[in-house]
């Protein structure tokens, strides 16, 4: 599709199998765990009975989707999955307002032109200074409907810069706009041995930042999607770290 971002035979029925997975942890957070029941008539086919059980959800799924727009696919993106995710708990699962948090090291070009048009959705985004897609880089830019927060922040920027940004201008931001589901674009490409970015976040620093999530949000409306990360090792570390709050 571009330089960065290829397709092949497989790419259409992976990136809906994707976007099917956001929509589900969606379902899982707001209505609760599915309970499989027996079909009708002897068929096979299992209704959905959400139990009310409801806790936060992760979409391990690649591709990412934050840089997708709606006729462009770029950045390794394809379709915006946490679009699809915002709109379905908008149109379908009777949310008034959606927040997305955007934690990659990467601007999300595509998740803030799509809420730039949507009062009913806010989006606050983390992501390095002078890097891909060179985009999101006035801090004063807040949209025609205020709805927009953009914290760049410099390379090999830690914790130490990362945590004091987050308690008093992103989560206030966020919790302000009083969203009935917050998605969480988690990208680790932030870490500090990833290839990709120049930051310096460890992977045990997630906890941290899940346990502000968790204060923050309460573990009935948080919902988390993976977008970047490319030092398999230590982002398999930060996944764990970032859910450690909410086991």
């Amino acid at each position: 599709m571009d330089a960065d971002t290829y397709v092949n035979s497989a790419t259409y029925d992976v990136c809906l199998l994707a976007a099917a997975a956001w929509m589900d942890c969606v379902e899982r957070t707001l209505l609760g765990e599915v309970e499989e029941v027996p079909g009708e008539n002897g068929d096979n086919l299992t209704p959905r009975v959400h139990n009310g059980i409801r806790r936060p959800s992760f979409a391990l799924t690649r591709p990412p989707g934050h840089h997708a727009l709606a006729g462009q696919a770029m950045g390794f993106c394809i379709f915006n999955f946490a679009a699809v995710a915002a709109c379905y708990a908008l149109d379908r699962l009777g949310c008034g307002k959606v927040a997305i948090l955007d934690l990659d090291a990467h601007h999300g070009n595509g998740h803030q032109a799509f809420v730039r048009t949507h009062p009913s959705i806010c989006y606050a985004s983390f992501h390095q200074k002078d890097a891909f897609p060179m985009t999101g880089l006035d801090p004063c830019d807040y949209g025609p409907h205020g709805n927009l927060l953009d914290v760049p922040v410099p390379a090999y920027s830690d914790l130490g810069t990362y945590l004091p940004l987050l308690d008093n201008k992103v989560l206030p931001f966020l919790t302000a706009f009083e969203p009935d589901l917050l998605i969480v674009s988690i990208g680790y490409d932030c870490l500090v041995d990833d290839p990709l970015a120049q930051l310096a976040l460890g992977p045990q620093d997630f906890t941290a930042v899940g346990d502000r999530l968790l204060r923050a949000f309460g573990r009935e409306k948080i919902v988390f999607g993976l977008e970047g990360g490319y030092d398999p090792d230590n982002v398999a570390v930060a996944i764990v770290s970032t859910l450690k709050p909410f086991l």
